[in-house]
C-alpha cells in the first residue's frame, strides 16, 4: 500500500516560483495564490473590504480552464457588467478602454492613491507592501512622460479593480512572507495596446521598463502578456530568475487563469512553493502566530467551551492550557494558541470575545518540523472505517520513526496492554512497508 505524503503542505512556504506560462496581472495572480492556499481568501476577503469600494462593485472567484488547464479566476465587477478584465491590460483587450473602446472611470494621482491606501484598516505589512507596487508604478511612468513621481497621473490604474487588486496582493505578500520569489522567463506579447495615451507598442513603455533585468522570450503569440501590475509586482518582489534558484522540498501549487484564451498555450500563471530543508535533518521550517493570555476569572466549564471554539476557528493549529499561580496567588489559566499568520488577527479578536482576559501577548515564532508520512497498514481491523491502522512515519535526524494513530488504536476496542501490541505491530508492518518501498 503506498505512502499518503503528509509534508506540511498548508504550512506557508520558504520560497515560492512563478511560472508565467500565459503571462502575469494581478488578478491572476491573486487567483494562483488563492488556487494554492484558499485559507488566505478571508485575508482576499479584508483587503476588499478596506479598499469600500463603491455601491455596485464586487468581487468574484471562480473555477475555469484554459487549454483544458482548471485553476482559478478571480474578477472584479463593475456596476454595469462582468467586463472580464478586459481594460487592464489583463490578458484583454483595452488599457483604460471598455469593449466599445470608451475610457473608463476617472484618472487619479499617484499621491491620492498612496493616502488612500495608507488610511485603510490593514496591518502595516499589507500596506506596505502595496505601497511599495504602486510607487514602481508611478516611478516608471514618471520616467516614460517626464515628469516628477509626484506629478503622476494614473488613468486605469487608479480604477477599481486595478485598486484591488494591488492592495489584494500587498495583504498575500505580507500573510504568506517567503524568504524569497524565484521566476521563470516572461512572455513579451507583441502588437498593439489601446492606452489613454493612444495606442503604444507591446509590452508599454512602463511595464517594458519595470520588466529591466529579467529574463523574457518571444512565444510568437500576439498580444498584451503582461500587464503594469503584474510588472510591478514582479519588480516590487525582486525574484531570483530561473529554475536554478529552486531548492528545498516541493509543496503546494496553485493555478491562476487569465480571461483570454491564447492559441496553443493555457493562458495561466502558476505558483508552486518550496518548503526549507535542513540537509542533515530533513527539517521543515515555517512561521506561526503565538497568542499568549491569562485567565482567572472564568469557570473550568467556561473556560473548556471558549478554548473548544478557538479551537474550531479557521486558521488554529493548536490550543494548550495549564494552571499556575498568577497574582495575589491566585489560580490562573495560562492559555497558548499556534495560529496560522493569515489568522492571527482573527484569533486574537476571538480570545476577546470568548474568553475574560482584558490583553494577551502575540508575536510570530519560527516553527522547525520533521517531515513526515502517513501509511495505513493492515487490513480488516475491527472498529476503524476502513479497516486499516493509520501509522504516521516521521523523518529523524537518526532514522525513520513510527507511531500507530490513536484513534484508530482505541476504535478497535480491548484494554491496554491487547492494544499497545496492536499498535506494536501495526508499527513493524508500517516500517516494514516503508523500507521495502523506499529501498532503505
Amino acid at each position: 500500500m503506498s505512502a499518503v505524503a503528509e509534508r506540511s503542505e498548508c504550512l506557508y512556504p520558504a520560497s515560492i516560483h512563478l511560472d508565467p506560462l500565459g503571462g502575469i496581472a494581478g488578478d491572476m495572480f491573486i487567483a494562483a495564490i488563492l488556487d494554492a492556499w484558499p485559507d488566505l481568501r478571508a485575508t482576499v476577503d479584508a483587503a476588499v473590504a478596506a479598499c469600500d469600494m463603491p455601491p455596485g462593485w464586487s468581487v468574484k472567484l471562480s473555477r475555469r480552464k484554459s487549454a483544458f488547464i482548471e485553476g482559478n479566476h478571480f474578477d472584479v465587477i463593475g456596476p454595469a457588467h462582468e467586463r472580464g478584465r478586459a481594460h487592464r491590460h489583463g490578458h484583454g483587450h483595452g488599457h483604460g478602454q471598455d469593449e466599445g473602446g470608451e475610457p473608463v472611470h476617472a484618472m487619479g494621482r499617484y499621491a491620492d492613491v498612496a493616502a488612500r491606501i495608507d488610511a485603510m484598516a490593514l496591518p502595516a505589512a499589507a500596506k506596505d507592501h502595496a505601497q511599495g507596487i504602486y510607487r514602481r508604478l508611478a516611478e516608471c511612468e514618471a520616467k516614460v512622460h517626464g515628469i516628477e513621481v509626484a506629478e503622476v497621473h494614473f488613468h486605469e490604474l487608479a480604477d477599481w479593480d486595478s485598486l484591488i487588486d494591488i492592495v489584494a496582493t500587498g495583504s498575500l505578500l505580507a500573510a504568506l512572507a517567503p524568504e524569497r520569489w524565484t521566476v521563470g522567463s516572461v512572455p513579451l506579447g507583441s502588437g498593439q495596446v489601446r492606452t489613454a495615451h493612444g495606442p503604444l507598442p507591446v509590452p508599454a513603455p512602463a511595464t517594458t521598463r519595470l520588466l529591466a533585468g529579467f529574463n523574457v522570450h518571444d512565444d510568437g503569440i500576439a498580444g498584451e502578456r503582461v500587464t503594469p501590475t503584474g510588472a510591478a509586482i514582479l519588480a516590487h518582489l525582486q525574484p531570483a530568475l530561473g529554475r536554478r534558484a529552486l531548492r528545498g522540498r516541493m509543496g503546494v501549487s496553485g493555478i491562476g487563469v487569465g480571461t483570454r484564451q491564447l492559441p496553443g498555450l493555457a493562458n495561466i500563471l502558476r505558483v508552486t512553493a518550496f518548503h526549507e530543508i535542513d540537509a542533515q535533518s530533513d527539517v521543515l521550517t515555517d512561521q506561526v502566530g503565538l497568542i499568549e493570555f491569562d485567565v482567572d476569572d472564568l469557570t473550568p466549564e467556561e473556560l473548556a467551551n471558549a478554548l473548544d471554539c478557538l479551537r474550531a476557528m479557521p486558521g488554529v493549529i493548536d490550543v494548550l492550557s495549564r494552571q499556575a499561580y498568577g497574582k495575589k496567588s491566585r489560580h490562573v489559566f495560562e492559555v497558548r494558541l499556534l495560529v496560522e499568520p493569515a489568522a492571527q488577527a482573527a484569533v486574537e479578536l476571538a480570545c476577546f470575545e470568548q474568553t475574560t482576559t482584558l490583553g494577551l501577548r502575540s508575536a510570530l515564532a519560527t516553527r522547525r518540523l520533521l517531515a513526515r508520512q502517513t501509511i495505513a497498514t493492515g487490513a480488516g481491523y475491527k472498529g476503524t472505517p476502513d479497516g486499516t491502522i493509520a501509522v504516521k512515519i516521521a523523518h529523524r535526524p537518526g532514522g525513520v520513526t513510527a507511531k500507530a494513530e490513536h484513534d484508530d488504536i482505541a476504535r478497535t476496542g480491548g484494554v491496554l496492554a491487547p492494544r499497545r501490541r496492536l499498535a506494536e505491530a501495526a508499527q513493524r508492518e508500517a516500517l516494514q512497508q516503508y523500507e521495502e518501498e523506499h529501498g532503505d
